[in-house]
């Protein structure tokens, strides 16, 4: 079943993927966290508690640092540990 934000997405996939791993955030079965302002989206599933992210957040590469640092604070929140899975050398 489609997401509200499903729109959203396709779109930062389309303006900010960069690689095949980008894409694959659209295959159902994933999960999609957007920043604050929208401007960015991360695409994970759930391995336990674990969420297992798909390359690396999918957004403007200035905009990368302060996505990741936003994405690993609201996970810790939550008390799920993230692990990027493909992100290449983004994130590094």
């Amino acid at each position: 079943m489609p997401h509200e934000n499903q729109g959203r997405v396709r779109a930062l996939v389309l303006e900010h993927g960069w690689n095949a791993t980008s894409y694959q955030i659209l295959n159902p079965g994933f999960r999609h966290w957007l920043d604050p302002r929208g401007n960015a989206v991360v695409g994970y599933v759930a391995a336990g508690r674990t969420r297992v992210v798909a390359g690396a957040p999918i957004c403007a590469e200035e905009d990368l640092p302060q996505v990741v640092e936003e994405w690993e604070r609201q996970s810790s929140a939550a008390g799920c540990p993230v692990c990027f899975f493909g992100a290449a050398g983004r994130i590094m």
